[in-house]
């Protein structure tokens, strides 16, 4: 995971804080993990109607672990593509903590996801000067990789993120990667200095070198000179439902 913020580092850092009036992201961390049980049909089958289903059901599970609400998804979420399916999922998480939600996709910003993914790294790692955008430098990134579809991989990031999960940067109950990678999908992104500019997102799956499934994603705002082509925006969201 990744968060930057050129020119203003020291600023955002001071906001990643521990206690909710200065925590810079949205909610609260669950109190355990919550991994997934991934039926035999994802090994087979990953994007099948069987394996895909099972991961809206972990969803559901996870939420519920938590006593909220399942997620109201559209009627044809599981045809969706992968990328407007982990779209739908980020709005709705952040939604449901009452952040802003993430205008839309573009193009630029899913390649970048997609290098990020066949470097098997955060997409920042993938391309030192993968942000082309000078206006576009307040943002946060994911990677996954291994699991079946994207569905599973979200609710890794959102569930099961702590000590003992897949995790790389939760290596002790205290580090400061713990939970990161929930962090980012409901980062609050303030408006702040000249950071006034559109929110926007790029996701990718796809694969690494090797062949082996990954994931990734990238969201921030852009100042207010940022202005985005967007292939896809949440006011569309009524086509889905």
């Amino acid at each position: 995971m990744r968060r930057a913020l050129v020119g203003l580092l020291v600023a955002f850092q001071a906001g990643f804080g521990a206690s909710g009036a200065l925590a810079a992201w949205g909610g609260s961390d669950p109190h355990s993990n919550f991994p997934a049980r991934v039926p035999a049909v994802c090994f087979s089958a990953p994007q099948s109607k069987k394996c895909l289903q099972a991961g809206v059901h972990y969803l559901n599970l996870a939420r519920a672990q938590l006593h909220q609400p399942s997620y109201q998804l559209p009627g044809d979420f599981i045809t969706l593509s992968p990328v407007l399916q982990a779209f739908v999922l980020t709005n709705l998480d952040r939604r449901y903590y009452k952040l802003p939600s993430i205008t839309g996709l573009t193009q630029e910003l899913n390649r970048d996801a997609m290098a990020g993914v066949r470097a098997d790294a955060d997409p920042y790692q993938a391309d030192p000067g993968f942000i082309n955008d000078p206006h576009f430098q307040y943002f946060t990134s994911n990677w996954a990789g291994g699991f079946p579809n994207i569905l599973f991989a979200y609710g890794s990031w959102m569930y099961d993120d702590g000590y003992h999960s897949p995790n790389g940067d939760c290596t002790s109950p205290h580090a400061s990667g713990c939970w990161g990678h929930r962090h980012d999908i409901l980062w609050k992104f303030p408006k702040e200095y000249t950071l006034t500019g559109p929110l926007a997102m790029g996701i990718a799956a796809g694969k690494d070198s090797s062949g082996q499934p990954g994931y990734a994603m990238l969201v921030g705002r852009g100042d207010r000179g940022y202005r985005p082509k967007y292939l896809y925006k949440w006011s569309q969201r009524k086509q889905w439902w």
